[in-house]
């Protein structure tokens, strides 16, 4: 029995031992072995994908090439009880002349403007013109041969595709971060029901005082700007939000080139649809560019300029990039039947007409931006030239002129437009004496500025 015993303990070593060393051999073939050779494949993969990605996009490049052209904005503001608060901000130059694209929010009811730039030099800046409705704004340095971006086509854009962002958050001067694109055509619900919101989604990193500041394709060109990030106590959240670079350049150029946006207007009322993408068309407004061309209540438009439409944020979007007199074609799903339209697009007057504001130093140091009338204006028996905007805390406003009065004569002398305005303008040497009306007001009105 006791040799049974121990022949039965030395028949379990021996098995122990095989399976230990059968384990072993086992472990090491399909689990250790296969680990190291899969860390040092997907290293080598991860390697080699880094190299191939770069040297294909150039993210060296692309980046030399453009942050000398993105800018630190910091505004001083005048808040509505009347005291001052700092916003921080990036920009970018568009042109060699020192203009400079940023958001609307970062420099709107600024009362100083100050740039720096990537080596550190500290400019003034004046406010050119800024547009609410798309967040955008243009102020300008003075100077020559600054470095500026070069626009693509957002429209070429893809989700999944790199990107690039330049800004300065929390004042941390022309960061860098890369992302993808996560979507298109987002709506966020920030604007008016005038605004436009058309936003392209990323991933790439941004924080508050990245507003202003460019997203770049792959081929170091603007895809966009970005201007909202989603954020919980201003930090962070994983995703943020750029106005495409097709609608940053149309709107910026009309600033710069007319002091205001020419905007055209489709008079169209559209939405969603609930099933399938698309916009529905819910009124068409009497006389306006849609109705020229024949489109109803209840067609659903698939498409502008060869362009499927998916969404009201899209449909929007395109029509922002296009100016008064401009024509766009749209496919229209009609009777389960598609139909196309030729569109000719108008202004907020019904006329093709493009309407340039004026900033003529001469009377934008008393706070005025002004301009001539339109046809429509004219044929309405309207006279005078349009006061655009009075800016907060200049002389103009001193006296409670507002927004929207026609004025008729200067110091007695008829105006039927600004250059007769400047004209009179230069020839006085005392009181300015302003008489005109507003199209909502009874009566005539008059304001006195004292020199």
């Amino acid at each position: 029995m006791n040799k049974e015993y121990k022949k039965y303990i030395y028949l379990s070593l021996v098995i122990s031992t095989i399976i230990t060393v059968l384990g072993i051999g086992i472990y090491n073939h399909f689990f250790q072995r296969p680990m190291i050779v899969f860390e040092n494949k997907s290293i080598a993969r991860n390697v080699s994908g880094y190299e191939s990605l770069n040297s294909q996009i150039n993210f060296d490049d692309i980046i030399e090439k453009n942050r000398k052209a993105v800018v630190f904005i910091h505004a001083v503001i005048k808040d509505n009880d009347g005291g001052l608060k700092s916003e921080t901000g990036s920009g970018f130059f568009v042109l060699p002349t020192g203009e400079i694209v940023t958001n609307a929010h970062v420099v709107e009811n600024a009362e100083m403007i100050l740039v720096t730039d990537d080596e550190n030099h500290e400019y003034h800046a004046e406010l050119v013109a800024l547009n609410e409705d798309t967040d955008i704004a243009v102020i300008k340095i003075e100077g020559k041969n600054f470095p500026f971006i070069f626009f693509g086509n957002s429209d070429n854009l893809k989700p999944g595709d790199w990107i690039l962002v330049i800004g300065s958050p929390y004042k941390l001067r022309n960061s860098v971060s890369a992302g993808i694109v996560s979507a298109l055509n987002r709506d966020l619900g920030l604007r008016n029901n005038f605004g436009i919101e058309n936003y392209i989604q990323t991933d790439a990193v941004a924080n508050p005082g990245n507003s202003g500041g460019v997203m770049l394709d792959a081929e170091g060109k603007l895809a966009g700007m970005i201007s909202a990030i989603v954020s919980g106590k201003n930090d962070y959240k994983g995703y943020s939000f750029a106005i495409p670079s097709n609608i940053v350049k149309k709107i910026a150029f009309d600033l710069i080139n007319y002091g205001t946006v020419q905007k055209a207007w489709i008079g169209l009322s559209v939405i969603d649809r609930k099933n399938g993408s698309g916009v529905l068309i819910e009124r068409v407004d009497n006389g306006g560019a849609g109705d020229a061309a024949g489109l109803v209540a209840g067609d659903i438009i698939i498409g502008m300029d060869s362009m499927k439409i998916v969404n009201v944020s899209q449909f929007t979007g395109k029509i922002a990039e296009h100016s008064p007199g401009e024509i766009v074609k749209l496919s229209v799903s009609r009777d389960n039947k598609i139909k196309n339209f030729k569109i000719v697009l108008k202004n907020l007057f019904r006329t093709t007409e493009l309407i340039s504001n004026r900033k003529d130093k001469i009377f934008y140091d008393m706070g005025l931006i002004l301009r001539d009338l339109t046809s429509k204006e004219k044929d309405n028996n309207f006279t005078g030239v349009y006061v655009v905007s009075v800016r907060k805390g200049s002389k103009i406003a001193n006296i409670n002129m507002e927004p929207g009065f026609y004025i008729t004569s200067i110091n007695g002398s008829k105006i039927t437009n600004v250059d007769d305005f400047v004209k009179e303008l230069k020839s006085i040497n005392s009181a300015v004496i302003l008489k005109g009306y507003y199209k909502n007001y009874p009566g005539k009105f008059k304001y006195v500025l004292e020199q």
